[in-house]
């Protein structure tokens, strides 16, 4: 039985950017460990050979790969700014250019010293709740900061991670990765733009729409294809239809009669990577403009 994916890994595909991560965020998990056998503060890892000999093979990697490679970020220390500077020209010094990277919530002033040396891509980071509305009034700043005359940045930012819907259609970003449409994916899910006025619209946040035939799900109503309404039924379908990828078919004991998003979980990720591919087409270009309007009225803004 043949995947219905597996055309789209037959098509011609021509990639603009190779964006290399650093796997900060998997070191975070070795630097807890290290903490936790040492009683320590973890940020103390960072300082050990074991931590600066992955620096390293980085570096090689990067060296070995560099035709392959478009942008590569910096091996940050997350939330820590000192930290990720001191990997920023260790780097630097090897004969690197990485992508410096800020968290959300560091002092401004780190922006403004990669800004001055020159950097022209730049990325945020995020750690916990992104909906928080310190983190949005932090953004605001910051793309305020950068941006020209008309509100346009200057510079290109790059968010790591960018999960909040509110936050990823609100600023002009130039690139952003997330894990969203894999994680949907793997618990039984995909996403679909909402229906309004005859249309598919991606100025909202998508629905998830539990599918897999083996989800628990599909034993409670209004939560899964088959127990929500026979108009939201065929609304999901004509998403499906429109980007290519089958619903699929059991029979009545529970057998696969045709692959698709309720029984085939590449099918399902198939359709979430279209998903945002759609997303993209109806982003303006980028640099567009942002226009932040100060709060009215008495307050503080950190």
């Amino acid at each position: 039985m043949e995947k219905p994916w597996l055309k789209y890994l037959k098509m011609p595909v021509a990639f603009k950017l190779h964006y290399l991560d650093s796997g900060s965020f998997s070191l975070r998990v070795d630097a807890k460990r290290y903490a936790k056998k040492h009683n320590c503060d973890p940020f103390k890892y960072y300082d050990t050979k074991a931590f600066w000999n992955y620096v390293d093979d980085y570096c090689e990697f990067i060296f070995k790969y560099y035709h392959a490679i478009d942008y590569y970020s910096v091996m940050d220390v997350i939330p820590n700014a000192e930290r990720t500077w001191k990997s920023q020209l260790y780097m630097e010094d090897k004969g690197l250019n990485p992508v410096p990277v800020i968290y959300w919530g560091t002092d401004i002033k780190w922006l403004e010293r990669y800004i001055k040396r020159g950097h022209k891509y730049i990325a945020i980071g995020f750690y916990g709740n992104q909906n928080r509305p310190m983190v949005k009034d932090w953004l605001d700043n910051v793309f305020s900061m950068i941006g020209d005359a008309a509100g346009r940045p200057t510079i290109k930012l790059h968010g790591f991670g960018v999960t909040s819907w509110s936050l990823l259609l609100r600023y002009p970003w130039f690139s952003c990765d997330s894990a969203s449409w894999l994680k949907v994916g793997a618990f039984g899910g995909v996403l679909a733009p909402p229906y309004r006025h005859g249309s598919f619209v991606f100025s909202e946040p998508p629905y998830i729409v539990k599918c897999a035939y083996e989800s628990p799900a599909r034993k409670r109503s209004g939560q899964h294809y088959y127990t929500i309404t026979s108009l939201e039924q065929r609304m999901f379908r004509d998403w499906l239809d429109r980007i290519g990828i089958p619903l699929g078919r059991m029979n009545s004991s529970g057998e696969i009669k045709k692959l698709g998003v309720v029984n085939d979980h590449s099918s399902r990720l198939t359709a979430n990577m279209l998903y945002f591919q759609e997303l993209v087409k109806n982003i303006p270009p980028w640099p567009w403009s942002f226009r932040h309007l100060p709060k009215k009225g008495f307050g503080i803004r950190l």
